[in-house]
């Protein structure tokens, strides 16, 4: 099993694919870094627009309400990039022997950095916004930890498989658009009755009890639900340990096949 000693043996090549990834990612684009600010925004803007002017919710402090949504989401959205991590440095993979994992670990610090400063802004928009800051918002980080481990789970398993399956990247899309409308991004949750035949399906989506958590973080200012703690807890234990074991059983042939 890929141990986290593996990890600190092997952090400055991770380091610097990391950087790599971040420098190509804003390569020849005027605004650099600043679009880890701006894309957020204005997605956030365009939904915030739709929703509250055209189909009128009124949900209390929308704008909030969307952007503590689609900054956690995007981090999960990574996860279409992450998915090339493997095949992507074919040609290193046929030259010299390293973990392989440290490919998929890399690409994801990279989508966890640009997230952080996502965090940043999301922060500062709810001290504008009139959200109600107080100690637990400490636990972001920790939070922030765990998403990160699901998304490594999940990249380890994608990563793996698109490596032999290039459709899979099509299908990721269509499932990402899917796993959208099947969190609470823009709707409340209390929408979604226990008696709704949808209700399982907001129960399967881990972005879910993330969402639902940041909001009490940066909306509320109260104590994270328990029930989404132990989904978030169950949800990442189980990525992580099964995108590892899905990665290990490819992980031999990948030079053949890239």
């Amino acid at each position: 099993m890929f141990s986290l000693r593996t990890y600190w043996n092997y952090r400055e090549l991770i380091w610097n694919l990391a950087a790599a990834d971040l420098k190509n990612r804003y390569k020849n684009s005027a605004l650099g870094f600043l679009w880890s600010f701006m894309s957020p925004l204005l997605m956030s803007l365009v939904l915030i627009f739709v929703f509250m002017q055209v189909f009128k919710f009124t949900i209390d402090n929308y704008p909030l309400y969307i952007i503590s949504g689609i900054i956690p989401w995007r981090f999960f959205g990574y996860t279409a990039n992450t998915m090339h991590s493997v095949k992507l440095y074919s040609s290193l993979i046929r030259k010299i022997y390293f973990p392989r994992q440290v490919l998929v670990f890399s690409a994801c610090l990279s989508a966890l950095i640009s997230t952080s400063i996502e965090f940043v802004l999301l922060l500062l928009i709810s001290i504008v916004l009139g959200g109600n800051i107080t100690a637990w918002i400490l636990l972001v980080p920790v939070f922030l930890a765990a998403q990160f481990f699901l998304v490594l789970g999940i990249s380890y398993v994608i990563a793996a498989l698109f490596v032999f399956y290039r459709d899979l990247q099509h299908i990721w899309e269509v499932f990402l658009q899917v796993a959208f409308y099947a969190a609470p991004i823009i709707y409340p949750a209390t929408l979604i009755t226990q008696s709704s035949p949808y209700y399982l399906v907001l129960l399967a989506n881990p972005m879910s009890h993330f969402i639902i958590t940041y909001r009490h973080l940066f909306m509320y200012g109260d104590a994270p639900a328990l029930g989404s703690i132990i989904g978030i807890a169950a949800f990442t234990v189980f990525a992580y340990v099964a995108g590892l074991l899905v990665f290990k059983k490819f992980e031999p042939r990948f030079a053949e096949e890239v």
